[in-house]
């Protein structure tokens, strides 16, 4: 019986090596990886001009590059020959980016997705992520800073690739030395209160309104996205927030700060604009220089 058990073990140690082995080889390509040459890329953009160009760009670095100037012809490219890679301008002449987006994660999966777009809308950037967007790029962007972003696109792609099959071999090596159970443990969160109150406000997230009180009440209507940070930022009255922080809040995750930074910017000043007596000497939505963005009870 101990010939057998000791038998059993050393197998496991040996798989644990080979495994190991793996592993430390998959990890030393992940930290060479480059980004994979003739990948597909699809540009969704109507101005020919931007389309012209990016598309020479890009066929210079040897990707296949195909161009679309509306929505339907993005989709139907899609679907006939999918892609790695699409460039999306969101003001699109037939429907919205964010459709386009829905439909593209429908037709192709996987599909990488850097948006362009005139604005630096939250509601946008939070569309963008929702349909996963690698990047957010503002308008007008360089044709160098576009092509950059596809190439990190791609690359990280890869290397996430790289990182799953080491973190396979991971899971099966410790699971043969400790038998591990792996099944997902549930975490039950309670709901946000639909009704939130600190002075002079009281937000409601069902109707996407603030009412303001003081000398002169009112009621403001919010978007969704300006519903999302004034609720993280008035959870935590007079402590600094940073964009990181308030996209987290808003789409439940961490995101690249880079991609947030604009929309959040944005996004505040429209808070001011509603929320505040003078926008241009803000007292409830206060700046805090390095560090964020704070809310001031009044009483």
């Amino acid at each position: 019986m101990f010939g057998i058990k000791l038998w059993q073990n050393w197998n496991i140690v040996k798989m644990s090596r080979s495994n190991l082995r793996a592993i430390i080889t998959v990890m030393s390509s992940v930290a060479q990886t480059k980004a994979p040459p003739h990948a597909r890329i699809l540009v969704v953009d109507d101005e020919a001009l931007i389309t012209g160009a990016l598309t020479r760009a890009l066929t210079s670095l040897g990707y296949d590059v195909a161009a679309a100037s509306t929505g339907h012809e993005a989709l139907t490219a899609l679907q006939s020959w999918p892609r790695d890679v699409m460039v999306l301008d969101l003001a699109l002449p037939d429907m919205s980016g964010v459709e386009v987006m829905a439909r593209a994660a429908q037709v192709c999966p996987g599909l990488l997705v850097i948006v362009l777009t005139g604005q630096a809308e939250l509601d946008d950037a939070i569309a963008a992520v929702k349909y996963h967007a690698v990047d957010f790029l503002l308008k007008p962007a360089a044709i160098e800073q576009i092509t950059e972003a596809v190439v990190t696109a791609l690359r990280g792609q890869a290397r996430r690739l790289q990182e799953r099959v080491a973190l396979r071999i991971l899971d099966e090596a410790i699971d043969a030395l400790q038998g591990i159970d792996r099944r997902p443990r549930v975490v039950r969160t309670a709901p946000p209160a639909p009704m939130l109150h600190v002075p002079p406000l009281l937000l409601d997230r069902q109707e996407q309104t603030v009412v303001v009180a003081g000398d002169n009440p009112r009621t403001c209507k919010l978007t969704q996205g300006e519903v999302d940070v004034l609720a993280a930022l008035m959870a935590r009255p007079g402590q600094p927030l940073s964009a990181r922080e308030l996209a987290a809040a808003g789409l439940g995750a961490q995101e690249d700060e880079k991609v947030m930074r604009g929309a959040i910017v944005h996004c505040i000043n429209r808070l001011r604009s509603k929320l505040e007596a003078d926008p241009n000497q803000p007292r409830l939505i206060r700046t805090i220089r390095g560090a964020g963005y704070q809310f001031e009870p009044i009483r």
